[in-house]
């Protein structure tokens, strides 16, 4: 869903980042058409009685945030498993091409079950959490390629 949301530009409905203007805003009626599309395709891809459960909310944030407190503690168990399944990955019989793909697929599953920190500064970043937390994540995933490879390049 997230990916589909940024294509369009519009993750910032789920996670409350773009807040609504005033009425007196120009655009307040913009953002209102634009919360409702997201709300709905939210709703079209919910099962009936958790559809009901949310009508009465009235932002794709509200929804978001409704649907993550209700399901997330099922994604701390799946990231333990992940985080296991990347700890024993190792090269083995694979090809380095192959075994760097089976990592990254499970790197890129692992993110997508994380929560997703914001920054809290002004418009602008000015902190660099951002980056630190991504320079952090990327030094992660190359020690643990490099650990997993076979003992011909431990040299390396």
């Amino acid at each position: 869903m997230i990916v589909a949301l940024e294509t369009k530009n519009k993750e910032h409905f789920v996670y409350g980042t773009l807040v609504c203007p005033p009425r007196s805003d120009p655009m307040h009626e913009a953002w209102k058409r634009c919360n409702r599309m997201v709300m709905s395709w939210l709703t079209r891809s919910m099962s009936p009685p958790i559809k009901q459960s949310i009508m009465w909310m009235d932002t794709a944030s509200e929804i978001w945030k409704d649907l993550h407190d209700r399901f997330s503690h099922f994604d701390k168990f799946h990231i333990a498993d992940l985080q296991d399944q990347i700890q024993n990955c190792r090269q083995g019989n694979s090809s380095i091409s192959e075994y760097y793909t089976r990592l990254k697929i499970l790197w890129k599953e692992l993110e997508m079950y994380r929560c997703v920190l914001l920054c809290t500064c002004s418009k602008i970043c000015s902190c660099g959490l951002i980056l630190k937390l991504k320079k952090e994540r990327e030094d992660d995933c190359v020690i643990r390629f490099l650990r997993g490879l076979n003992d011909e390049y431990a040299q390396v």
